[in-house]
C-alpha cells in the first residue's frame, strides 16, 4: 500500500470585461421584432458557459470522456449575463433543425476575457501556469417565420508555463495513447474555432446543418527544444424534426461527425531530450532524442447518432433523448522503414433528459444524463489488443432563480456528477478502478441599483469523493513513477474546492450593456491519496 503526500493547494482565477452593442446600437431581449423593425439584445457572455449554450455546436466532443482535475467545477448561475437556462431539441439535443420552432428573440453577445491558473495541485501533464486571452463573439436571430440562424466565433491565446510536458492537447482522455517530453519549457498556443448553424421549416418538417471548424497551433519559443503542435478540426451535424400538429410534440433526429488531424513534433538542435509515449499501464519506453527529434501523427474520427422527443405540458417544457457515438483514433509512428498505427476504438451510448418551468418570479430547469463508453487499444508494433476500458457518467444539474420584490435576484446552480472508470492493461496485466461523486452548489444574489446598474455576488463549494483500486508505483520503474502515478494519486483522493465571484452592470436591458467580473477560486486535496492492488 503506498501513501501519497506532498500534495500542494492551488488556485484558479479570471477576470473579465466586455462591452455589448446590438446591431444599431439598440436591443432588447424577448420576441423577435416585427418585420422591417431593428433590435437586438446586448449581453455579456460569461467565460464559464452553462451546457444549454453549447449542445447546439458541431465541435462537442464526442466519443470520450476527459478526466478533470477533481474539485475544479465552479457551477455560478450567471443571473445579470445570462437568461435561465432553456429546454428544448435545440438547447438540450443540440439538434439544429429545431432552430425555425424555438428561437424566437435575438441576442449578440461580445466578450474579451483573462484568466490566470496556476499551482502545485495539478497533475504532471498540467503545466505549472496557464493564462489565457479570449475574444468571443456569438448571436442567434431568427430570419423568418421558416428560418434561423446562431453562430459563434473564438479566438484565443494561451501562454503554457513550464512543465508542459504534454505534446498533446489532450493527454487526459480515455485513449491509453500520448506522447509527452521531458523538457517542460513554456509553450504558447493560439486557437481560432468558429462555429454555425441555420435552421429552415417547411410545414411540420425542419431541416438543419451546422458547421464547425477549429484549428490551433502550440509552440516553444527561442527554445533549446523546440515543439510544434498543430491540430485542424472540421464538424459537421445535420438534424431533421418533425412537429405535431398541436404544436405539443416535437420528434427529431440528429447526425453528427468529426474529424481531427493532429501532428506533434519535438527537434533535439541546442540539447539532448527525452520523450516517453505511454501505450497503458505497463513500463514506459524512452526515446533519447538527438539530432533526430521526434514526430507523431494523430487522426481521430468521432460520430453520433440522436434520435428524441420534446414538448410542452402547461408551462412545463421537456425533452428526453438517446445517442449512439462512437470514436477511432489512430497514433502513426514509424518503425523499420514502415509504419504502424496504434488505434483506440470506443463505443458508447448516451441517455438524457431535461425539463424546465416558469411561473411568475420563479425559473426551474433540470438537466440530466448517463453515458457509457466502452474502448478498445489495439498496438500496432505487436499487432493484438492490449487495453480495455469502461467509463460511465451520471451528470445531474439543476437551476433555480427567483425574483422577488424590490430589484432583487436570487439563483442557484447545483451540479452532481457521478463518474467510474474501469481500465486494464492486458500486457502488464494490472488495471485501475474508480468510482467517484462530485458535487458543486453555486449561489448568487443580484440586486438592481438603478435602470442602469445591477451587482451581483456569487459563491461555490465543491466536493470530490472516491473510492479506487490503482497499482503500486514503484512496480513500473521510476519513469512511471514520476509521471504516471501522480495523476492516479490525485484522481484517488478526496479533494475540495470553493470560488467567489463578483459582478457590475451598467445598462439596461434595452441598451448598450457594459459588465465587470472578477472570480477567484481555490482547491486542495482533502486527504493524502492511498493507492493499492
Amino acid at each position: 500500500m503506498t501513501r501519497f503526500r506532498g500534495v500542494t493547494r492551488a488556485g484558479w482565477g479570471d477576470i473579465a470585461v466586455a462591452s455589448v452593442l446590438g446591431a444599431l446600437g439598440m436591443g432588447a431581449t424577448g420576441p423577435a421584432p416585427a418585420a422591417g423593425q431593428a433590435a437586438e439584445a446586448a449581453a455579456a457572455t460569461p467565460r464559464a458557459e452553462q451546457p444549454w449554450l453549447a449542445r447546439w455546436r458541431p465541435l462537442e466532443v464526442l466519443g470520450d470522456l476527459p478526466r478533470t482535475l477533481p474539485g475544479s467545477e465552479s457551477p455560478f448561475p450567471a443571473l445579470l449575463a445570462l437568461p435561465a437556462p432553456r429546454v428544448g431539441t435545440l438547447w438540450t439535443v443540440g439538434n439544429p433543425a429545431a432552430l425555425p420552432f424555438e428561437l424566437e428573440d435575438r441576442r449578440t453577445d461580445f466578450s474579451i476575457s483573462r484568466e490566470n491558473r496556476s499551482g502545485g495541485y495539478r497533475r504532471p501533464l498540467d503545466p505549472t501556469e496557464v493564462t489565457n486571452g479570449t475574444l468571443t463573439g456569438s448571436g442567434w436571430r431568427p430570419l423568418s417565420e421558416r428560418a434561423a440562424v446562431i453562430g459563434r466565433l473564438v479566438v484565443q491565446r494561451t501562454g503554457l508555463g513550464d512543465g508542459a510536458f504534454s505534446d498533446q492537447l489532450m493527454p487526459y482522455g480515455t485513449s491509453p495513447f500520448a506522447v509527452f517530453d521531458t523538457t517542460g519549457e513554456a509553450q504558447t498556443r493560439t486557437l481560432v474555432r468558429v462555429e454555425g448553424a441555420s435552421g429552415w421549416r417547411f410545414g411540420r418538417l425542419a431541416l438543419g446543418l451546422a458547421l464547425g471548424y477549429e484549428s490551433q497551433r502550440t509552440f516553444t519559443d527561442d527554445a533549446r527544444v523546440p515543439r510544434l503542435n498543430r491540430t485542424a478540426t472540421p464538424g459537421a451535424t445535420v438534424g431533421l424534426a418533425w412537429v405535431s400538429s398541436s404544436g405539443g410534440l416535437t420528434i427529431g433526429v440528429l447526425g453528427g461527425l468529426q474529424e481531427t488531424a493532429q501532428t506533434s513534433t519535438i527537434h533535439s538542435r541546442a540539447a539532448a531530450s527525452r520523450a516517453y509515449t505511454p501505450e497503458g499501464y505497463g513500463p514506459l519506453v524512452a526515446f533519447d532524442l538527438l539530432a533526430a527529434g521526434l514526430r507523431r501523427r494523430f487522426e481521430r474520427d468521432a460520430k453520433g447518432l440522436t434520435v428524441s422527443a420534446s414538448g410542452r405540458a402547461g408551462a412545463v417544457k421537456w425533452v428526453v433523448y438517446g445517442r449512439r457515438e462512437a470514436l477511432t483514433e489512430s497514433r502513426f509512428t514509424t518503425f523499420i522503414f514502415r509504419e504502424l498505427a496504434d488505434d483506440w476504438d470506443t463505443r458508447g451510448w448516451t441517455l438524457g433528459g431535461a425539463g424546465s418551468l416558469s411561473s411568475g418570479s420563479l425559473d426551474l430547469a433540470l438537466d440530466a444524463r448517463f453515458t457509457t463508453l466502452v474502448g478498445r487499444g489495439f498496438r500496432g508494433d505487436l499487432d493484438l489488443e492490449h487495453f480495455e476500458s469502461t467509463d460511465r457518467r451520471l451528470r445531474i444539474e439543476a437551476d433555480g432563480r427567483w425574483k422577488p420584490l424590490g430589484g432583487w435576484e436570487v439563483g442557484a446552480r447545483l451540479i452532481l456528477t457521478r463518474n467510474t472508470s474501469d481500465r486494464w492493461d492486458r500486457l502488464s496485466r494490472t488495471g485501475s478502478e474508480f468510482s467517484s461523486w462530485s458535487p458543486a452548489l453555486g449561489i448568487e444574489l443580484a440586486r438592481r441599483l438603478s435602470g442602469q446598474m445591477a451587482v451581483s455576488l456569487g459563491s461555490v463549494v465543491s466536493t470530490y469523493g472516491v473510492s479506487s483500486t490503482t497499482p503500486p508505483p514503484g512496480q513500473f520503474g521510476s519513469a512511471w513513477e514520476k509521471w504516471i502515478a501522480p495523476e492516479l494519486g490525485l484522481m484517488a483522493t478526496g479533494a475540495t474546492g470553493w470560488a467567489a465571484q463578483a459582478t457590475l452592470l451598467i445598462g439596461s436591458n434595452d441598451s448598450r450593456t457594459v459588465w465587470l467580473r472578477a472570480q477567484y477560486g481555490r482547491g486542495q486535496p482533502a486527504t493524502p491519496a492511498e493507492l493499492h492492488v
